[in-house]
């Protein structure tokens, strides 16, 4: 399945300016050969790469080794139909519901064996408090480990929702946030060269720089990504809500107690992640172990 340009797989991280990405830059801009997904409806190209790229998420062994070539074969057609750069973006690719990014990592290698992988961190108390407001305050994505007696009401407040999220944390959104454990499986995969991983906080804070990095990866100018995410950020703070019909933001300061339990557990991996990659992350607020505790 050679191909005479890689296609770019952009798979994560939820809550990462994922959607302005995939809405105004790699559809709307015209400038790339798009598979998906598209927003609102969570379409690819075609019906049958939304149902194989579900699969190669979703799916235990048995069903994916029935799609896996079909999936690889759809993939290398729409990549041929076009020039340009084919881009196939889904944060799904690292997330509660999916395998495990090892699984995923290696099964995306096996279908796109060239490819350019985009994946695109931030803090994980920050990335806690965006996931509580959009999804978790009312249920969606928690795996609920309680008790039988076990009040649970909803809406859960952030200190609730984060007891829940500490009690079975490889079932839920806070075990998909070990960034050197994800990035080091797709580096086994594909190769370090060819794993881009980019600050979230860089975006918002620095977006020439932010765009500078992209860029090069996308073949295209930084002025063009710049311009395209430019006031595009569809799921902003101020546009949470705690259900569709009140339009209330719950509200989501992090207890001191979930923050410390927070940054105690990722401050290891973000510092093995810091000292391979280089990324500032101290600069943006990332928890960072002593060089003694990695």
């Amino acid at each position: 399945m050679s191909r005479a340009r890689p296609v770019v797989l952009h798979v994560g991280w939820p809550k990462t300016a994922t959607t302005s990405m995939q809405v105004a830059l790699f559809e709307q801009s015209g400038r790339f050969n798009y598979l998906g997904k598209s927003l609102p409806d969570h379409d690819f190209q075609s019906q049958e790469i939304h149902d194989l790229v579900w699969s190669c998420q979703m799916h235990g062994r048995a069903q994916w080794r029935d799609t896996r070539e079909r999936l690889g074969s759809a993939i290398t057609a729409a990549a041929a139909r076009s020039r340009k750069l084919a881009v196939l973006s889904t944060e799904n690719m690292i997330h509660p519901w999916s395998q495990s990014p090892d699984v995923v990592a290696a099964r995306l290698k096996e279908i796109v064996p060239e490819a350019r992988v985009v994946m695109v961190i931030r803090e994980q108390v920050s990335l806690l408090r965006s996931w509580y407001r959009w999804h978790g305050g009312y249920g969606q994505y928690l795996f609920l480990n309680k008790l039988i007696d076990e009040m649970c009401e909803l809406p859960l407040t952030l200190a609730e929702w984060m007891h829940f999220q500490f009690r079975a944390p490889d079932r839920n959104i806070i075990g998909c946030l070990d960034y050197d454990d994800v990035v080091a499986a797709y580096e086994e995969q594909y190769g370090a060269g060819q794993v881009h991983v980019l600050v979230y906080e860089q975006l918002i804070r620095d977006p020439d720089g932010f765009a500078g990095q992209l860029a090069p990866v996308l073949e295209v100018k930084p002025a063009l990504v710049r311009g395209a995410l430019t006031g595009s950020f569809e799921n902003s703070e101020t546009k949470a809500w705690n259900s569709r019909e009140s339009g209330e933001p719950l509200p989501a300061t992090m207890p001191e107690h979930w923050r410390a339990r927070v940054h105690a557990r990722f401050a290891a991996s973000n510092a093995r992640l810091e000292a391979r990659r280089g990324l500032g992350l101290g600069a943006h607020g990332y928890a960072l172990a002593p060089d003694g505790l990695l």
